[in-house]
């Protein structure tokens, strides 16, 4: 029985021994947790691939751009089947801005409602599919309707491609928002040089934008499925306003936190004057954006006399723009938005007046790479701060100046045919001039307001 009653000793002493050593590890576990959570970011980290995300993002910028600019070099076909003057083709065209301006008022409610992902793609599909109907359309009101309705969709799909741009850059924590706007930029460049090849080719129109939709759509849709299932983890680009329960929640123990659910705060005066700012500088851009969409190719003929080759006025000018927005990011970054912007607006005024001074083939093709570059940061860096505006809802200050600066659409080409039809086309290129100087004036009196970094 000796040996029974060892044996048993001997087990209990191990017994004894394993616990001891559980114990200790549990509290070494313990004691070193504060040291891992130093080394590995334990906190709530969005799930997914950000880089996919980033890359569907840019494929949606990208095909946004070239399916938009696979009509506009061959919008003087239209005019002259139409058999249009300069003031009732500025009339017509201004269907387009006049859709999104109705349309951009709903954009953040339909996104917040049917999510980023139906937008992104079905959007796209729609956007291409109205462009498509007013490129074939027999008649100036069926063109004109579609043109509306495309004007429309993509005014809606652009908000909901900023607001995922703006949340995968705050994922990343580097701005991005500029070199997407360039991806855009090269889309148009790209829709534009295949557009004028086909004219110069001879390929009918439908066939053009058929292929080019299709093509489009499916990557597109690509696009929107990495962009948004990406980032998993919804991530606010705002960061005025934390979400609750983060890091900047009101301790208990601070006297002075509020009790009881938060009071909205409703924007105070210079929350608007910011705004309004914002809206300026916006529509400026957007002015002169519209010069190169409609009137890029009419001033190649009728200015710089290019004739078939006109079409190169086009790609010069969002060229120069995608330029611009390559390098609006590390600018903005070394120097600020607002002296970035600044510099923009400036050129605006420049090559407006360069293409109207000067003339001819090379004045027009400097000035239109001039203006394109120029206004390259005028709209991201917009939209970028009105983002970042306090006291709105998130993505209300994007959706508000994208759907007000918009005016600068609506005004530019029937003011521009109005000039062309009483003054000549060369003199309608003052416009353009005087949009770049109200620009520069609107960018130099915004200041840094509300916390909201602008520069």
């Amino acid at each position: 029985m000796s040996w029974l009653r060892a044996s048993t000793l001997r087990l209990r002493l191990e017994l004894i021994a394993r616990t001891i050593m559980e114990r200790r590890c549990d509290r070494c576990t313990r004691s070193f947790k504060p040291i891992r959570s130093l080394l590995v970011n334990t906190s709530k980290r969005p799930q997914g691939n950000v880089g996919r995300a980033r890359l569907g993002i840019s494929l949606q910028f990208l095909t946004n751009g070239l399916v938009l600019a696979s009509l506009l070099p061959r919008l003087p076909e239209l005019k002259e089947r139409f058999g249009l003057s300069d003031a009732e083709y500025g009339l017509a065209v201004v269907s387009f801005p006049a859709g999104a301006i109705l349309a951009a008022a709903l954009a953040g409610v339909l996104v917040r409602r049917l999510g980023r992902l139906p937008i992104l793609i079905g959007g796209t599909a729609l956007l291409a599919a109205a462009l498509f109907l007013a490129g074939v359309a027999p008649h100036p009101l069926i063109f004109v309707a579609a043109y509306a309705v495309a004007g429309a969709t993509d005014a809606v799909v652009d908000v909901a491609q900023n607001l995922q741009g703006l949340r995968v850059q705050a994922v990343r924590g580097t701005t991005i928002i500029n070199s997407l706007h360039a991806l855009w930029s090269a889309g148009a460049v790209t829709g534009g040089a295949l557009a004028a090849l086909a004219a110069g080719l001879g390929v009918p129109l439908s066939v053009q934008l058929g292929v080019t939709g299709v093509l489009v759509v499916l990557v597109a849709w690509i696009g929107g499925v990495w962009a948004v299932r990406g980032v998993e983890v919804e991530v606010d680009p705002t960061p005025t306003e934390p979400a609750p329960g983060g890091n900047h929640a009101p301790s208990s123990t601070d006297p002075t936190a509020a009790k009881g659910p938060p009071r909205a705060v409703r924007p105070s005066w210079r929350t608007w004057l910011l705004l309004g700012a914002l809206v300026v500088i916006g529509s400026m851009g957007s002015a002169s954006e519209d010069v190169v969409n409609n009137w890029s190719t009419l001033i190649g003929v009728g200015v710089a006399g290019l004739g078939a080759a006109a079409g190169v006025v086009y790609v010069v000018g969002f060229g120069a723009q995608f330029v611009g927005r390559l390098l609006g990011d590390p600018l903005s970054d070394r120097f600020g938005r607002l002296n970035v912007a600044m510099v923009g607006a400036a050129l605006v005024a420049i090559g407006a007046a360069v293409a109207l001074v000067v003339g001819g083939g090379v004045g027009v093709l400097l000035g239109f790479a001039l203006m394109g570059y120029g206004s390259a940061t005028l709209v991201p860096a917009a939209l970028a701060a009105a983002n970042e505006v306090p006291g709105l809802k998130p993505g209300t200050g994007l959706s508000l100046v994208s759907w007000l600066m918009r005016l600068g659409f609506l005004v530019t080409s029937p003011l521009l045919g109005a000039v062309a039809q009483g003054e000549g086309l060369r003199n309608a290129l003052w416009v353009p001039v005087i949009g770049g100087m109200v620009a520069l004036a609107a960018v130099t009196a915004l200041r840094v307001r509300d916390g909201v970094r602008v520069g």
